[in-house]
């Protein structure tokens, strides 16, 4: 395996250490025996074995006695100079430990120590035994004949570098059982495909898109690729890729969830012959710390991942892709909450190499960069199938009878699709059979014990359970009220469970296919799901987003977006943005092969951001919210930072968010500071909580901010039990 290039030479003396933990200066030891910036080495730390990263070599305070190393634990270092550079960016941006931001970017094994080698693996060549009589013995084992064919190369192959060629398991067991191939254990191996599959050509804007990007390589930019849904933004990724690869050098690319990774890998694999690694929360610890190392030492010359993979060390890296931009899931939510899609661009602006960023329906922070001329604009208007957008529609619901909350209007279209031999795709961004629990007599509702919410009900397997969406909190759904004791309960409101159940009733002679959360509990049910939908295997389809994500179904021509209203009237600033994300990801799916139509239910049908985006677009009704946010001073045209706080005892949290405030008035008293006030859901889990939001006029003020409070809250008297944590650039106020 190749070994990262040394930024910085070996020496050995006083050395600055990142450790985890909350420390805001750097940590010192003694190294006597030379090591590398970048490497790991075990320290002892509050008279503890720790594993820390060397930072930097010499500056120690004079007048301190300083610990020496326990033991180098590489020759090379595992985190280069840029990588180590991005780290402390996020650190100082972010307003979160240095140790914990470095140590954390490691795989778990290599954090604890574990030795920086890939694992073994059984790999599969030839035997000594094959005759020039084997070939002909197999002509009628047609998949046998296939695969010994691939290994008359010499090649020696993993069972799953096999598969990911297409060869099946039968096959290679009756080679082996027939003596013609032998395995050995090898060093894991991260390999291409050696018959890529050619794409197909592009149109003339696809193809101004790839030579603007490919003309960026060496001096880099941020382009935004804006492709109606359809329109064949990958194949622009891809053949953006394949000219940073002729180049020698590497790619990244970003995909905001594990669900979209299996059906974006195989596509990338089938056209690229260049190994490729990937990246997800996902990954046994093992199969993570091993394609870490494919990425880190260069052997992968492609890397696909979720959000974390922004901290991934790549050798000769050349291009970053974000696919779905927009999406939230490249938002941490806990720890550093850091942003990928942001950090994706400081990364190719520190690297001076093109970025790409990829949606319909580009984030407002996006829009406005564009709008200063920070980005480029890329446009792809035409569907590379030929066909045209579908039509949308809003069905007014006001005065209609609603069949469990389906109108008649979208029922009817159901049917005529499905007739049609069509999919249709009912859209609620909502799991479970219903919301709500309530008595019809007394009006009692099934709330959380733990949380201020009501549980959703859910179908079980024997019984019926309420389930809390916010702490996990489940129990038996009652038979009768826990207040005045009727048995009269009833399900108020849709989730997709209930749809689904609606749905077969409606259509008993179709098949209903759901896809949520509930029932997709890993990758493997939910690609088996999505190629199920794909192959037009179910007439109707139920679920929630993620059923709007960038997935390809042939025949699926009607989209029945059931409740639009909750993204019109939420206290959230940014819901109607993502309301028309969401309606046009979701429209996306529609039409793709054949003329599609929308129809979005809804009771505000006059709405004027629904309004705006039937009838000027999605770019036109996100530029309004911009307006109105510029008015407001709201971000992008404002920088915030939200302090969240939790304790047991609500007023031990209140005390410690009071606290916070005065702090940040004592440092920058020009800020805007307001609260503590309770969070929209005061209590969660058992925990009272609440926020301190701060705002600024500028970035280096609120870093300038930051820098100070949270060291200074850290020690604060009333921090003991309290748990808080910074959200700088904060995607919602929950």
């Amino acid at each position: 395996m190749a070994t990262a290039l040394l930024d910085h030479p070996l020496k050995n003396g006083p050395i600055a250490v990142a450790v985890p933990g909350k420390f805001y200066l750097d940590l010192y030891y003694n190294s006597p025996t030379p090591v590398a910036v970048g490497a790991r080495v075990k320290v002892t730390l509050r008279n503890k074995p720790c594993i820390g990263i060397v930072l930097s070599h010499g500056g120690a305070p004079s007048n301190v006695t300083l610990k020496n190393i326990i033991e180098v634990l590489d020759q090379t270092p595992l985190l280069d100079a840029a990588t180590l550079k991005l780290l402390r960016w996020a650190s100082d941006y972010y307003a979160h430990p240095q140790g914990d931001v470095i140590c954390s970017a490691l795989p778990s094994l290599l954090a604890q120590g574990e030795a920086a080698t890939v694992s073994s693996e059984t790999q599969y060549s030839l035997s000594d035994s094959v005759t020039e009589a084997t070939e002909l013995q197999l002509k009628r084992a047609k998949t046998q004949l296939a695969l010994f064919t691939l290994l008359q190369s010499g090649q020696h192959l993993s069972s799953q570098a096999l598969r990911q060629l297409g060869h099946k398991p039968a096959a290679l067991k009756s080679l082996i059982e027939k003596g013609l191939v032998t395995s050995e254990q090898f060093p894991a191996q991260c390999t291409g495909n050696p018959q890529p599959t050619v794409g197909p050509s592009l149109n003339a804007e696809q193809q101004q898109a790839v030579n603007t990007i490919d003309s960026a390589a060496g001096s880099g930019g941020c382009f935004v690729l804006q492709g109606i849904t359809g329109s064949g933004k990958t194949e622009v990724y891809l053949q953006a890729a394949l000219a940073t690869l002729a180049r020698n050098q590497a790619v990244l690319i970003l995909v905001p969830e594990i669900g979209l990774t299996p059906q974006f890998i195989s596509r990338v694999r089938g056209r690229i012959d260049a190994p490729v690694t990937v990246l997800h929360s996902g990954l046994d610890n093992k199969q993570r710390k091993d394609n870490w190392l494919f990425a880190q030492s260069g052997q992968a010359r492609v890397v696909i991942g979720t959000r974390s993979a922004i901290f991934a060390p790549i050798p000769q890296l050349g291009l970053i892709v974000v696919d779905e931009e927009h999406d939230p899931a490249f938002k941490q939510q806990e720890q550093m909450r850091y942003h990928a899609r942001d950090l994706a661009i400081l990364r190719a602006h520190q690297a001076k190499i093109p970025i790409v960023l990829g949606s319909a329906t580009p984030a407002s922070e996006t829009l406005a960069n564009l709008q200063r001329g920070n980005y480029q604009l890329l446009k792809l208007t035409q569907r590379a199938t030929g066909q045209t957008l579908p039509t949308i529609k809003a069905v007014d619901l006001r005065s209609q009878q609603l069949q469990d909350y389906l109108s008649l209007a979208l029922i009817n279209r159901i049917k005529h699709h499905v007739a049609q031999g069509n999919q249709a795709m009912i859209f609620l961004n909502r799991r479970g059979v219903s919301p709500v629990l309530l008595c019809h007599e007394c009006g009692w509702s099934a709330d959380c014990p733990s949380c201020d919410s009501r549980m959703t009900l859910h179908r079980g397997q024997y019984r019926d359970l309420l389930r809390c969406h916010h702490c996990g909190h489940s129990q038996a759904a009652p038979q009768n009220c826990n207040s005045c004791g009727s048995g009269n309960l009833l399900s108020a409101g849709a989730g997709t469970a209930g749809l689904e159940e609606t749905l077969n009733r409606l259509f008993p002679d179709q098949t209903v296919l759901r896809v949520d959360r509930d029932n997709t509990k890993n990758s493997k049910a939910l690609h088996q799901a999505l190629t199920q939908a794909a192959a037009g295997k179910a007439d109707i389809l139920v679920g929630t987003q993620m059923l709007a994500k960038g997935h390809h179904f042939p025949k699926l021509t009607l989209v029945g977006i059931v409740d639009a209203d909750a993204g019109l009237y939420s206290s959230d600033y940014r819901a109607p943005e993502r309301l028309a994300q969401q309606v046009i990801q979701v429209a996306g799916r529609a039409g793709r092969e054949a003329p599609g139509e929308v129809l979005i239910q809804t009771h505000m049908p006059d709405h004027p951001l629904l309004q705006a985006l039937l009838t000027q677009g999605y770019e036109h009704a996100v530029s309004q919210l911009l307006d109105d946010r510029k008015q407001m001073a709201l971000p992008p045209y404002s920088f915030m930072a939200l302090v969240r706080i939790s304790h047991r005892y609500s007023e031990k949290a209140e005390a410690f968010g009071r606290a916070v405030a005065t702090l940040c008035k004592q440092i920058q008293p020009n800020a805007t500071v307001l609260g503590p006030i309770s969070a929209p859901m005061a209590r969660k889990a058992n925990r009272w909580r609440f926020q301190v939001l701060i705002q600024t006029s500028s970035r280096s003020e609120r870093s300038a901010l930051l820098q100070q409070l949270v060291p200074a809250a850290d020690q604060h008297k009333l921090a003991s039990g309290v748990r808080w944590s910074v959200d700088v650039d904060p995607l919602d106020l929950f």
